[in-house]
């Protein structure tokens, strides 16, 4: 696949290095650099990709302890869901577990016009999100076998359907505590809901604790994260954020984050 770089910072702090690239379709890849091939070992396959691609966010405050999941989108950062800081938890009591490994978080950055609507206040009568997205900062970079899913150009979108996979470590029923922290996918067909939204029917379909979990579709060999799961209910469909929608917003934030790290 061919690829043209768009921008490229190092960090001089902790000798972090991070770039975004992008192909000749517009995704993005903010892993090219990460990436390891050690005597000429594959790289990953799809289902390590998603392994080790997909992260389980916890955090400590007040009303006890926050469960949520994500996507690595380069190697300090994760995609995730606005609404699991509603709370406001404090960094440092926030932990990042991905393949049984425990990452420190640096700081996360909710989006500036997320809106929660409760389901007293919504038209539909559920709950609802808008601008429903965030990014965690890790202390760390994570190692090579954590590749970055792609991001899509902000023009993505499904004409019909598209083939996906539903990724996180929540529960497998409403309430099932114990079926909490184990990373679980779906293959599933993700569509459009409108403009800003996908959606996923079926009943294997996310839960309590897939907060800010993916929907991946497949490039090549890589994995593309199109959706950031917002307010599923474990019920038979979820209406998910669509990342097209934001990836302006992501890449200026992943900026500023280099830009921060490096002075």
């Amino acid at each position: 696949m061919k690829w043209t770089t768009l921008a490229l910072t190092f960090l001089a702090f902790q000798g972090l290095a991070q770039a975004q690239w992008a192909d000749e379709d517009g995704f993005v890849d903010y892993g090219m650099t990460h990436q390891v091939i050690t005597s000429g070992a594959a790289v990953p396959t799809s289902q390590s990709q998603i392994y080790y691609g997909t992260a389980h966010i916890r955090s400590k405050h007040a009303g006890g302890t926050g469960n949520c999941s994500g996507t690595v989108i380069a190697p300090t950062v994760i995609l995730t869901a606005a609404h699991c800081f509603m709370v406001k938890p404090q960094a440092q009591k926030m932990k990042v577990v991905i393949a049984g490994q425990t990452y420190g978080v640096s700081s996360y950055k909710s989006h500036s016009d997320f809106r929660y609507i409760p389901a007293a206040e919504s038209d539909t009568g559920r709950a609802q999100t808008e601008n429903d997205v965030a990014l965690v900062f890790l202390k760390t970079k994570l190692p090579a076998r954590s590749v970055p899913a792609l991001l899509p150009p902000a023009d993505w979108t499904i004409t019909g359907y598209v083939d996906g996979v539903l990724a996180g470590y929540g529960m497998t029923e409403s309430k099932s505590l114990d079926t909490l922290g184990t990373l679980r996918w779906v293959e599933t067909e993700v569509e459009e809901y409108d403009t800003l939204n996908l959606v996923v029917y079926g009943e294997q379909n996310f839960c309590q604790g897939d907060s800010g979990g993916p929907i991946f579709t497949k490039k090549g060999d890589r994995y593309t994260v199109i959706g950031v799961n917002s307010m599923a209910n474990c019920s038979d469909t979820a209406v998910v954020v669509k990342v097209s929608e934001h990836v302006n917003w992501i890449h200026a934030e992943i900026a500023r984050w280099n830009s921060q790290r490096s002075i």
